[in-house]
């Protein structure tokens, strides 16, 4: 793995995506009710006044193209619209441009409206940086929840059009939260240590690697994450390659079932760090996890014979998100590494380009159109083809 820069900053995109909606200044809150406001229809680009008393539920669910949670609770939306369609108006909004959604449009049509915040005002009423976030009003304009859209059910539709008020859990965050903050408050003269706590309230899935300064190369600060992630953390797996032997419900990602991480490790033994990790959580947990060699289906990423690349003088660490990678001195094992992690293909990624400098990089295409990633890949003289490898697998299992 090639260093990052002095402290990277690792979201892993579990259960919600980071954004950046801060506002406070004209919140509103459970019980409140919201104002009628505009946004602009981009099937018909038409400005829609929707009016918060009339007769209808609205849902507005926050999103983006490049978030994956968010997309894969559309076609759970889409039942809604259809069960209810004069009854229920669902609003898909997101603060990307019009040309960037509309093109989402096309590659996968939902039967709701997507729209755009005309004033910027949904966001000041309901300030967020984690998505999906949703929020249901009733007939009368009432905001009822602040959700995930998984949440709110056919059944939970049907008690609110009957005046009901059910119970939703509340989507919490520090609106604030500061990810250089230290949690765990370590004293900077700590050689080594290694706990385990139970999850931060209102705090996002992050893990924060500091690459110089006291700690290193030798600090990892996990926040909040299942037992399954904190495992392919420390085995640096991604979730392409686990094989569970256990019943996967006891790993998984849920409120309630979520764990902090702290590990340093003396200095001089930074090479240590990722099994020292791996060896408290085995230590610590009933589950354990282990590798193992598996012959498995993956995607091989090689060259074409015909680079179209750019090369750089130094690596730097890369940027991504679903449908970007960034660069200026990536490697192609980080090309890969994006690739799996960000679950682009739905298989292990494997690096046989045979291309052992670092690139200049600046890959964009439309994740829900994959035919846009081979296009992209070719322009760099790069392609991919299926092939059954046998590669390192995170076993998960208990003893």
């Amino acid at each position: 793995m090639n260093p990052y820069p002095s402290v990277r900053f690792v979201c892993l995109i579990l259960a919600f995506t980071l954004v950046s909606h801060f506002s406070m200044s004209q919140k509103i809150g459970l019980g409140e009710k919201i104002p009628s406001f505009e946004v602009i229809d981009l099937k018909t680009d038409e400005v829609k006044k929707v009016e918060s008393d009339s007769e209808k539920i609205i849902l507005i669910d926050f999103w983006a193209t490049w978030c994956g949670p968010c997309i894969a609770g559309m076609p759970h939306l889409e039942s809604l619209q259809k069960s209810f369609p004069s009854e229920l108006l669902v609003l898909a909004v997101s603060d990307e441009s019009p040309e960037r959604i509309k093109k989402f449009m096309v590659n996968r049509p939902f039967g709701f409206s997507f729209v755009t915040d005309k004033e910027n005002n949904l966001v000041k009423y309901f300030p967020h940086r984690i998505i999906p976030h949703t929020v249901l009003i009733d007939k009368y304009g009432e905001v009822i929840a602040i959700t995930s859209p998984d949440q709110i059910t056919e059944k939970t539709i049907r008690d609110v059009l009957e005046g009901q008020k059910p119970i939703f859990p509340l989507k919490q965050e520090q609106v604030g939260f500061e990810p250089s903050h230290d949690f765990f408050e370590v004293a900077e003269d700590v050689d080594q240590y290694f706990v385990i706590q139970k999850e931060f309230e209102g705090v996002p899935t992050f893990a924060k690697v500091p690459n110089q300064g006291t700690f290193g190369n030798r600090r990892i600060s996990a926040h909040n994450f299942s037992i399954e992630g904190l495992y392919r953390m420390a085995f640096q797996k991604s979730s392409m390659r686990i094989d569970y032997l256990i019943d996967q419900e006891l790993v998984a990602y849920k409120p309630g079932s979520l764990y902090s991480v702290d590990v340093i490790v003396p200095i001089g033994s930074e090479s240590d760090l990722y099994e020292y990790f791996a060896k408290g959580l085995t230590e610590w947990f009933e589950i354990k996890g282990k590798l193992e060699k598996r012959p498995t289906e993956v995607f091989v990423l090689y060259s074409t014979g015909q680079a179209n690349l750019t090369e750089s003088k130094e690596y730097s660490s890369y940027s991504g998100r679903s449908g970007t990678f960034q660069s200026d001195g990536a490697s192609m094992n980080d090309l890969a590494e994006y690739l799996e992690d960000f679950d682009i293909l739905g298989l292990p990624v494997v690096n046989q380009t045979n291309l052992n400098g670092t690139y200049f990089f600046d890959l964009n295409f439309e994740p829900e159109n994959p035919q846009s990633l081979i296009y992209a890949l070719k322009s760099l003289g790069l392609a991919i083809k299926k092939e059954s490898r046998e590669i390192d697998v995170l076993v998960l299992y208990k003893d």
